[in-house]
């Protein structure tokens, strides 16, 4: 019986006919999870149900790795788990297990942070297996493309601002605000485009944002050089006007990142080290106009508040005191207290708790054992790409360090579009070169 069902030829045969829908599971994950927001609102406020519509992006996440999974028991190839960072990965979430045991316990919260923490991580492990079916040209058209189409939209959004007409979709107080302007004595508007909000429209867009670059330096043709920089525009244009600076000290991360890898090795830490000067002096000049000049725009930018003697008071005063509070929990508990015990997830519970910084939130999930094991798989995957180092790897070297960098100042992986876009991406370009002769590789 184990002979008939099992034999290696009609599994072969099964999983070549399964891979298609896998992929474009994948694909139509992708192509949508940035309009996500825009779409459930629409579809609850004429049908209800608004939770049921949202789930759809957990629904085929689950089908993925589920389906891949099974692939790998039927062919008995799960080798690739093995890999280095796979295996840090996974420690990480089995720490998160283990901290939310001994810690806050498991509840609705507990639910959210699975979805947030642990969904996007296992994506990036079991899409590996499917990494040689997507060329550098279906993941233009299948991430690239919707993230520049949401970046024009956020143009318009900021130019025209309807705000009118978003109410009548279903954007209100419940669901999100069609109008959110910075604060209340700059009173412009921040675009958000299709996705929940301008923090996570911000930090969305650095990743194409990186990638147009790349592709602007790397074309060999002037006319797509050309493209790929008008592309590389409005980008990065939509990025400024959600008024993230988060997304913008990221994106100017990402962007001194990927300049660095193209330029001859001789010449990077040259690079690196004037960049770090002029963040220096930048971070001075933001001082100082803030200090100096409360009232003009330029200083209502970058402050979400008002200077007195004793500091500042507003908005963001509740950011520092955020980050703090963390701080002081990460010493009380530093084996954490479980996933969905910081960040977005905890909207769940009576008094939500935000860190305002994905590391911390990362810490109190999975505990310093846990957040040690996720940043080692890191290294590991950056490792990794600068030792191939073909274009993509280039570039999501350089948009994770932009991420990871948003991520010091916002719960940047928290938000479902990023994470599964970006996860997604990483665990193909991690996987392509992986084979059945390369199995030492980390």
């Amino acid at each position: 019986m184990k002979s008939r069902y099992f034999h290696p030829d009609r599994v072969n045969h099964v999983v070549s006919r399964l891979t298609p829908w896998f992929m474009g599971m994948v694909s139509v994950l992708f192509a949508l999870v940035p309009f996500h927001a825009f779409l459930v609102i629409v579809a609850g406020a004429a049908w209800g149900h608004q939770l049921l519509f949202a789930s759809w992006k957990e629904v085929l996440e689950l089908l993925i790795i589920t389906g891949v999974g099974i692939q790998a028991i039927l062919q008995r190839d799960g080798a690739w788990l093995n890999r280095g960072a796979n295996r840090a990965l996974l420690i990480a979430l089995a720490f998160g297990l283990l901290a939310s045991c001994v810690g806050e316990g498991f509840g609705i919260s507990w639910l959210a942070g699975v979805k947030i923490t642990v969904l996007p991580i296992l994506l990036f492990i079991f899409i590996q297996p499917l990494a040689k079916h997507f060329t550098d040209r279906r993941l233009l058209q299948v991430i690239l493309i919707p993230a520049v189409v949401v970046a024009v939209l956020a143009l318009l959004q900021f130019i025209f601002m309807p705000v009118a007409w978003l109410t009548s979709l279903g954007y209100n107080a419940q669901t999100i605000l069609p109008f959110q302007g910075v604060h209340p004595g700059f009173n412009y508007a921040r675009a958000f485009s299709t996705l929940g909000g301008p923090n996570q429209l911000g930090a969305f867009l650095i990743l194409p944002a990186v990638w147009l670059l790349a592709r602007s330096l790397s074309e060999i043709h002037r006319r797509q050089r050309l493209i790929a920089m008008l592309g590389f525009g409005i980008v990065a244009s939509g990025l400024a006007l959600s008024f993230s600076r988060s997304a913008l000290l990221g994106l100017a991360a990402g962007l001194v990142m990927v300049v660095t890898l193209y330029l001859p090795t001789r010449w990077r830490w040259v690079i690196l080290g004037l960049a770090a000067i002029a963040a220096w002096l930048g971070w001075l000049l933001v001082l100082d106009v803030v200090q100096s000049a409360t009232n003009t725009a330029l200083s209502s930018y970058f402050l979400r508040g008002t200077l007195s003697t004793t500091g500042i008071i507003g908005g963001d005063s509740g950011h520092i005191q955020a980050v703090m509070e963390g701080v002081r929990l990460v010493f009380m508990r530093p084996f954490g207290l479980g996933l969905g015990s910081a960040g977005p997830a905890t909207f769940y519970r009576a008094q939500p708790f935000l860190t305002e910084n994905w590391w911390i939130q990362m810490v109190l999930e999975l505990g310093i054992p846990g957040l040690l094991a996720l940043i080692s798989g890191w290294i590991l995957i950056g490792k990794h790409w600068l030792t191939h180092l073909d274009t993509m790897d280039q570039i999501l070297f350089a948009a994770f360090f932009g991420l990871a960098v948003s991520g010091l100042f916002l719960h940047t992986f928290a938000d479902s579009t990023l994470a599964i876009t970006s996860f997604g991406l990483a665990g193909i370009i991690y996987g392509r070169h992986w084979s059945s002769r390369g199995r030492s590789e980390g």
